[in-house]
C-alpha cells in the first residue's frame, strides 16, 4: 500500500524512458535515431521496451511497473536465499562426510 499513497516524481533517465515508452506505443521511434536519447544511452533500451510492453498490456501509469518491480525483487531475493541454503547444506554434508 505504501506505493499507492506515495507518488513519485519522475526525473532524469526514468522520466525520459517513461516518455519514450509512451511514444513507442504511438509508433514514434525517433528516440532510436542517431543523436537521440536511446542512441546516446543504449543501456536504457531494455527498460524502455519493458515499460512500453507493460503500458500496452495495462495502462500508461507507473503503478503496475512499480508492483512488478516489488514482485521481481522479492522473487530474486527468494531465489538468492534458496541458492545460499542449497550451497550451505551441501557444504555441511561435505564437512560431515569428511569427519
Amino acid at each position: 500500500m505504501f506505493i499507492y499513497f506515495f507518488q513519485i516524481n519522475l526525473i532524469a533517465d526514468m522520466a525520459e524512458t517513461d516518455r519514450i515508452a509512451k511514444e513507442f506505443l504511438n509508433g514514434n521511434f525517433s528516440a532510436l535515431q542517431p543523436g537521440a536519447y536511446l542512441h546516446s544511452y543504449p543501456h536504457n533500451i531494455g527498460i524502455t521496451l519493458y515499460l512500453s510492453v507493460v503500458y500496452s498490456i495495462f495502462s500508461s501509469n507507473l503503478f503496475v511497473p512499480r508492483i512488478m518491480n516489488i514482485l521481481f525483487t522479492t522473487l530474486i531475493s527468494l531465489l538468492i536465499y534458496l541458492i545460499y541454503h542449497e550451497l550451505k547444506s551441501k557444504k555441511n554434508k561435505k564437512s560431515i562426510m569428511e569427519f
